[in-house]
């Protein structure tokens, strides 16, 4: 009985504390090095911008976004197609949460350059994902959560140290904002991270987000014709009625501005990518190839849509 009792003593008032300790530490040095990582990129991000628009005399129109946007959009493409000087200000994440993403995008640009745009592409996934506005809203919680629970497991830290991923490389971007698909690694198309179709479809929920953003592009870019994208994807399963609600949730937002407000705004609700060969990473990030499909895509929406496109 002794025994047992001194056992159960070494357990309490030893083994557990030091247990505690070191999951405490963990915690600590798994969350810093997250929180690195993730301002590394958006300082990168910020720097890459900051230096192609020193370089920019005038900008016509912006593709807005994260890194969907980044990937699967081409500045590039539709400057030399329209003959119209576009870029690409895209951030990892569109910054974890908006009020970063339009906070960079207000540092980036001055007023003046933003009341001179005339075209915006807002391609967001935010929407293509279920509950990822509630956790934008609420990053706070998220934080606490985390401080709690390791957002990476030892065993991937491990798994990253002795065993790099061989996919995306480090931020490249070429003077128009675009992703450098020159200096990144996609995946074979049996390693491509797939999911299902679990569009957002909280319909307070979403259409509040589709209404705050609009209200701060029209804002920040008063004089320019919006174009809210719902990007393109390709889902282990369509469910069609899922990504029609998510469409009319959206387009209702969109209603309520135009309805008491003299805006130019329009959906553009994209087409699956149509091949599995148009994936770089996962369901909703493009290699060079779904880019290129996926801009040429927009280019006929704004083709039709762009009157000053025929005036000198």
């Amino acid at each position: 009985m002794q025994y047992t009792g001194n056992v159960n003593k070494i357990i309490w008032y030893l083994l557990i504390p030091i247990m505690i300790f070191i999951y405490v530490y963990f915690l600590n040095w798994n969350n810093n090095q997250v929180n690195e990582l993730v301002i590394t990129e958006q300082q990168k991000s910020f720097g890459i911008h900051q230096n192609n628009m020193s370089k920019l005399a005038k900008i016509d129109g912006l593709i807005l976004g994260g890194s969907n946007a980044g990937s699967g959009l081409s500045a590039q493409v539709i400057t030399e197609s329209l003959g119209r000087a576009w870029y690409n200000l895209y951030l990892p994440g569109e910054g974890k949460t908006d009020k970063k993403y339009w906070s960079f995008v207000t540092q980036i640009l001055s007023e003046g350059i933003r009341s001179n745009v005339r075209t915006i592409v807002y391609s967001s996934a935010i929407p293509l994902h279920k509950d990822t506005i509630g956790r934008r809203y609420n990053r706070e919680i998220t934080q606490l959560k985390h401080l709690l629970i390791p957002s990476k497991s030892l065993s991937a830290h491990f798994k990253d140290y002795f065993f790099p991923s061989k996919n995306l490389g480090p931020i490249k971007n070429n003077t128009f904002g675009d992703r450098n698909f020159n200096s990144v690694r996609c995946l074979d198309s049996n390693k491509l991270k797939l999911v299902k179709n679990t569009r957002e479809i909280n319909e307070n929920q979403l259409r509040s987000w589709v209404i705050d953003q609009l209200e701060v592009l029209l804002r920040i870019f008063p004089n320019a014709k919006i174009f809210f994208v719902i990007p393109s994807e390709y889902y282990l399963n369509k469910d069609e009625e899922r990504s029609e609600k998510n469409a009319e949730i959206i387009n209702s937002g969109i209603s309520v501005l135009t309805a008491t407000n003299n805006v130019d705004i329009t959906l553009i609700k994209q087409s699956d990518y149509p091949s599995i060969d148009m994936l770089c990473t996962d369901s909703f990030h493009a290699n060079s190839i779904g880019r290129e499909w996926r801009t040429k895509e927009i280019l006929q929406y704004l083709s039709a849509s762009l009157p000053y496109l025929n005036n000198n």
